[in-house]
């Protein structure tokens, strides 16, 4: 073998070390970390109750519709965000935790909670 050969080994095999550390990361070592960090109030959402009781739960939301509240914690490219789902009597019916992540090579939203009543 010459030493170009060697090399160009090298660098296949530096580049697919580097695939697979990019892929370890982007699908098991950032949503992982991200559902460690849900606040401790997110993991107990109080679903079948009012809304008037949620609100006092877990604060006022970030953005409020006519059936669903949205709250957000979170800095820019790492965020918290739990949606939680109204009825028309205003009863907590469902709920959805997602994990926005962003910088400057990749964006991806994450799914890592939800839950509704049956």
């Amino acid at each position: 073998m010459t030493t170009k050969q060697i090399s160009a080994y090298w660098i296949g095999g530096l580049a697919c070390a580097a695939l697979l550390l990019y892929s370890i990361l982007y699908y098991w070592a950032i949503p992982f970390s991200a559902s460690l960090t849900v606040p401790q109030k997110w993991k107990r959402l109080p679903l079948r109750e009012n809304r008037f009781l949620v609100h006092g739960y877990l604060g006022p939301p970030a953005s409020s519709g006519q059936r669903i509240d949205t709250w957000q914690l979170g800095m820019k490219g790492h965020t918290h965000t739990l949606k939680m789902f109204y009825s028309k009597d205003s009863t907590a019916i469902a709920y959805t935790i997602h994990y926005q992540y962003s910088n400057i090579f990749i964006s991806r939203n994450y799914l890592l909670d939800s839950n509704d009543i049956r």
